[in-house]
């Protein structure tokens, strides 16, 4: 219940932030995305849902909601002064290459949690390091992908 709540209260809270019904919604794709591919990995390898594997679902839309914010953000804001094919591209080159580092680092770090001799704490450090590295992948792909696809009050402005 509480990931239910959190992922409405979430895709709300983005609704508002980027003035749009349907950016609030994208954004959400790639952080859907990323708990339903991570609940059937867990599924396939047989990992049972207990305190640590059912955190992945709260910390994949933590996670996936700053990648999401920061790469609509940015090409908002370069859509105001570039056709949407160049803002793609800067956004893609820009936040897109900070977002991949960010995510290797972040997975770098709790990827070290699975030589844990604590069962649960190596498998969650497993899930999460999969989950922001999921996140970014589907982030950078489908977000570029769903954005072409509409148009923005900031076109046109340039």
């Amino acid at each position: 219940k509480s990931i239910i709540a959190a992922f409405i209260a979430v895709s709300i809270m983005l609704m508002l932030q980027f003035g749009s019904l349907i950016l609030g919604l994208f954004a959400m794709i790639p952080i859907t995305l990323t708990i339903v591919t991570a609940f059937g990995i867990m599924g396939l390898l047989s990992i049972d849902l207990n305190i640590g594997t059912i955190m992945v679902a709260s910390i994949a839309i933590g996670a996936g909601i700053d990648y999401t914010i920061h790469y609509i953000s940015r090409y908002k804001n370069e859509l105001k002064r570039k056709s949407k094919i160049e803002a793609m591209k800067t956004t893609l080159t820009g936040t897109g290459r900070a977002i991949v580092f960010n995510s290797v680092s972040v997975a770098a770090g709790v990827f070290v949690l699975g030589f844990s001799e604590i069962q649960m704490m190596a498998v969650f450090g497993k899930l999460i390091g999969s989950v922001m590295l999921l996140s970014v992948i589907y982030t950078l792909t489908l977000l570029p992908i769903l954005l072409n696809r509409i148009k923005l009050k900031e076109e046109g402005k340039k």
